[in-house]
């Protein structure tokens, strides 16, 4: 089992030679294969499945009892509140009047159409009862059940025979209540399931910094430490980065390492509705914090509203409003407000984050509360933003100088560091491998096989004697510039890795995937074959890419190459370094490296890569051999 085989190619071979018994190999080999997956998995399944399972038993054990025991010490008092709330006053009338006859029916489909409703609900959609609800339920039906065996203190309406009335509610609710417990330890474990896919969300913990970080956010933290604390005004910081560059990330771990003597207020303005609701939610989320230390009388917010109502239309509404109820000048609002805040005797600090997400209006108006209708003592502003495109924006407003104009709202700018090319290629190499690892789980061969193939593509090696693997690997390092390309690209690689690694040679998807992720429009142009043409070699047909100062008259191709790669290419910003990835991902394979024989520049293997890829009104070169050949026959 330890010896990696094709059976593809290997089937192909032997068919050459008349060898027949390829499927007696294939089926023993299959079975010992099968045999180490299923021990693997049983191992990885113990391992994350059983061991949580044990905790998650104790610790429902433990509640469970604990149940038990108050109920013990509780359930005289029970007994008398039920006795003088509910039996008394309102059921024990009921057993005048027996059910039976028309009721005894209505009754009985009545509980069919609710159980049935009720246990689909449960069983389909997986309806998961809330957990503490859950107990709830739970203590009742148990406090039940001890009456109908045990206690037998009342007399029940009798339903049928020795069923009473409440009997069949019991049994469903139990059922229903039994298939929502299991229904959300299902969830509980499907949550913690382990995914190849990564998602670009913020690092919300110091332990997932990837960027080693954490120094810089302690740097950051003194600074506005030693910010003075009562200024007539408040202070605005820059964080200043690129897109993908990991603001919200430091924001977040920034976020984390303050103590709780600070008020912290976070304000997304890119989730408001719009440009006029700006105001208002900010006001409304500033009262909302400043009230959790000290009393505001909502006056923060009544602030917000009387600015907010400054930029609407004047309407009938709100001049009736402003006659009844006089507002208060906005001057003397900002020195209650100012006031206030002096005696919360704490900084507050407001974070805003994805301001480069904004259209240039909103971005103005987001300015304008930083620099003016929010300018309150022991305020801390720290915004988070890509400073060309707030530059961009400003000039959009026709704002003269606007470089300067937010120079006079930032009083300091602190850049985030540079991501180094190295750290980003490390983490491309972690991210593919550890995807691979859950991809494939349960396959250490195929994982070892995969992951080396994608190291020696993404780390140069002096001795590697493989062509395939020969290439300037600045292309690779240039072109992803932060976590958020290395994300994305991993991603889709590992995508198509995990639905097709049976069918392809790993270099070939590499380098195709990077094609694909400077320019997508360049795999269609391959997949139209107008610069190739098809070689020979050993009686395998190949593809070999047109260029200037070759001739393709020896070769085998159905038609002449229409043009050359370097012509397609001439005015595309990445012209070398596409050109190197596409003879890369034609050039021909050594024979001995894993699935060589899927290589993509094999016509037989070609329509099958750009499959993926390929519009369903696109026509295959394959398409059109097999025409021309059944023409010709």
């Amino acid at each position: 089992p330890s010896v990696q085989l094709n059976f593809r190619g290997t089937e192909k071979k032997l068919r050459r030679g008349g060898i027949t018994f390829l499927n007696e190999i294939k089926m023993q080999y299959e079975f010992k294969k099968r045999y180490k997956a299923i021990l693997a998995w049983s191992v990885s399944f113990y391992d994350h499945n059983i061991n949580s399972r044990m905790h998650f038993f104790k610790n429902l054990l433990i509640i469970f009892l604990c149940l038990g025991f108050v109920s013990f010490w509780l359930i005289n008092p029970l007994k008398s509140i039920y006795d003088n709330w509910l039996v008394s006053p309102f059921l024990s009338p009921f057993l005048d009047y027996p059910i039976e006859g028309y009721s005894f029916l209505f009754y009985l489909a009545l509980w069919v159409v609710l159980s049935v409703f009720l246990v689909w609900r449960a069983v389909v959609l997986e309806y998961i009862i809330n957990g503490y609800v859950l107990l709830l339920i739970f203590l009742i039906l148990g406090l039940y059940l001890g009456e109908r065996l045990f206690w037998l203190k009342y007399d029940h309406l009798k339903l049928y025979s020795q069923i009473k009335v409440l009997d069949p509610i019991y049994f469903s609710l139990i059922l229903i209540a039994i298939i929502s417990f299991f229904n959300s330890i299902k969830w509980e474990f499907d949550k913690k399931s382990e995914s190849w896919l990564e998602l670009d969300l913020p690092k919300s913990k110091i332990e997932q910094d990837k960027l080693n970080r954490v120094n810089e956010v302690d740097n950051f933290i003194q600074l506005l430490n030693s910010l003075p604390k009562n200024e007539k005004r408040s202070h605005v910081i820059g964080l200043v980065g690129s897109w993908g560059y990991g603001k919200t990330s430091f924001l977040s771990m920034f976020k984390e390492k303050l103590d709780g003597n600070s008020v912290v207020v976070e304000f997304n303005p890119w989730i408001t509705s719009s440009t006029s609701n700006l105001i208002e939610d900010f006001f409304v989320l500033l009262d909302d914090k400043v009230s959790e230390h000290i009393q505001t009388n909502k006056s923060i917010y009544k602030y917000g509203r009387a600015l907010s109502n400054l930029n609407q239309e004047s309407n009938l509404i709100i001049e009736l409003r402003s006659l009844i109820l006089p507002e208060k000048p906005l001057n003397e609002r900002i020195k209650n407000i100012s006031s206030l805040v002096t005696k919360l005797d704490r900084k507050v600090f407001c974070i805003v984050d994805d301001l480069d997400r904004l259209d240039s209006d909103e971005v103005f108006e987001v300015l304008r509360i930083v620099r003016n209708t929010a300018n309150f003592p022991n305020f801390i502003f720290v915004m988070a933003y890509d400073k060309d495109y707030l530059i961009h924006s400003l000039k959009n407003r026709d704002i003269y100088n606007a470089e300067k104009y937010l120079d006079k709202i930032v009083q300091v700018e602190i850049a985030l560091p540079w991501i180094s090319k190295f750290k980003l290629i490390g983490e491309l190499m972690s991210l593919i491998k550890s995807k691979i690892e859950v991809a494939f789980a349960g396959d250490p061969n195929l994982q070892d096989s995969l992951s080396n193939q994608v190291r020696k593509l993404i780390f140069e090696n002096e001795s590697e004697k493989n062509s395939k693997y020969i290439f300037d690997r600045s292309i690779i390092s240039e072109l992803f510039l932060n976590l958020r390309d290395v994300i994305k690209f991993s991603n889709s690689f590992v995508y198509f890795l995990k639905n097709h690694h049976q069918n392809i040679y790993v270099p070939d998807l590499f380098f195709l995937e990077l094609i694909k992720f400077i320019d997508i429009s360049i795999l269609s142009r391959l997949a139209a074959n107008d610069f190739m043409f098809v070689n020979n070699k050993d009686g395998l047909n190949y593809f070999e890419i047109y260029d200037e100062g070759m001739d393709s008259d020896d070769g085998l191709s159905l038609f002449a190459p229409s043009t050359t790669i370097s012509e397609i290419l001439k005015d595309h910003v990445y012209k070398f370094r596409l050109i190197t990835l596409i003879n890369k991902s034609f050039s021909l394979p050594d024979e001995t490296d894993y699935n060589s024989e899927y290589s993509v520049c094999y016509v037989d293997n070609f329509e099958y890569y750009f499959s993926f890829y390929l519009n369903d009104n696109q026509v295959s070169f394959d398409f059109i051999n097999r025409l021309i050949k059944e023409d010709e026959v």
